[in-house]
């Protein structure tokens, strides 16, 4: 073997390892850059818009799991008087590594508060708890006889488990639902058919576990 022939097979060596650790396997172990995203497109390509050091004394509140994040008062009126203006300018935030969305639950509403990406992958995973409004019938009857005279809807708020799937890809979300997944899985010809061949109670309970194998099956990888 001549010795142009050896140089080209180290530099070929070379570039396929440089190309290998530029490339990053896209799971929950994979480490974002820390600051503020206002958009998808900045998350997927692991660019923050802005450091969070844009915010000085940046202060948060998260629940015990860690999984929703609030901004102090204090925070968003130092973040509207600097280069992000607005919250409604923030698609989320990466904290310690970790990305967390926004969550707006009603647009006419001023509750604003992060969620974290809790499963990392191709369809990406988080859950929060919130609140609803649930019309509920009453009865109203007639307190001398008891007989039921009328009926009067009123709206209760109950607490609600929110769940969701974003296809990386695209940065949508969709309900946490077996016929949604069933969707966003139609590229993996194999899963599908398994998937399809389960009763729908079998999925329910299958349908987390089935989620990271599809995410392993599919894995997306970032440039790092």
């Amino acid at each position: 073997m001549s010795w142009r022939q050896i140089y080209f097979l180290l530099s070929c060596c070379l570039i396929l390892m440089e190309t290998a650790q530029a490339q990053v396997k896209f799971n929950n172990k994979y480490a974002f850059r820390n600051g503020f995203y206002t958009s998808f497109n900045d998350l997927k390509k692991d660019v923050p818009s802005h450091k969070l050091k844009t915010i000085p004394n940046l202060r948060y509140e998260t629940d015990n799991e860690h999984n929703v994040l609030i901004l102090t008062e204090a925070s968003i009126e130092v973040l509207e008087k600097s280069p992000i203006q607005s919250l409604d300018n923030i698609w989320g935030i990466c904290i310690r590594d970790k990305p967390y969305v926004k969550i707006q639950p009603k647009k006419e509403e001023e509750e604003v508060f992060f969620v974290k990406l809790h499963v990392l992958g191709k369809l990406s995973f988080l859950y929060y708890r919130t609140f609803q409004d649930v019309e509920v019938v009453m009865n109203i009857y007639n307190p001398y006889t008891g007989e039921k005279v009328a009926e009067k809807s009123v709206m209760n708020r109950e607490p609600v488990l929110v769940e969701q799937i974003m296809d990386f890809e695209t940065g949508r979300f969709y309900a946490y639902t077996s016929d949604s997944f069933k969707k966003q899985i139609k590229d993996d010809q194999e899963l599908t058919e398994t998937v399809n061949n389960m009763k729908a109670e079998e999925l329910k309970e299958k349908l987390f576990k089935t989620l990271l194998i599809y995410n392993d099956r599919n894995p997306v990888y970032l440039s790092k």
